[in-house]
């Protein structure tokens, strides 16, 4: 079962017995490719990274948020993917720190 389609039978069990109804923000892994490939190169181990953020930045008025689609689509705030893209490469490359991000870095 694909990472999606297990993310999105959580999220539809947390919206019912929660009672979020349709006011539901889904946040998961936005390229399961990229996620499915995930390694650390230095040991060869598999190595999926998960950051956890603070909160969801949508319209008031938007209901059944999908936080997968948005970042592949809209791309949020550069500084925030800057930096995840910097910790990202630090972790992979076991210490090298981007200084300057290309979108281009941020896409890899």
């Amino acid at each position: 079962m694909s990472i999606t389609k297990q993310e999105n039978e959580l999220f539809t069990e947390w919206a019912i017995e929660r009672g979020y109804g349709n006011f539901f923000v889904k946040d998961g892994v936005p390229n399961p490719e990229q996620f499915e490939r995930a390694a650390i190169k230095a040991t060869g181990k598999k190595c999926r990274i998960c950051f956890v953020l603070k909160e969801a930045i949508t319209d008031e008025d938007e209901k059944d948020v999908d936080m997968r689609d948005w970042v592949n689509t809209v791309g949020g705030r550069r500084q925030t993917w800057d930096n995840i893209t910097r910790w990202t490469q630090a972790i992979l490359d076991c210490g090298d720190y981007l200084q300057d991000v290309s979108e281009d870095d941020r896409k890899k």
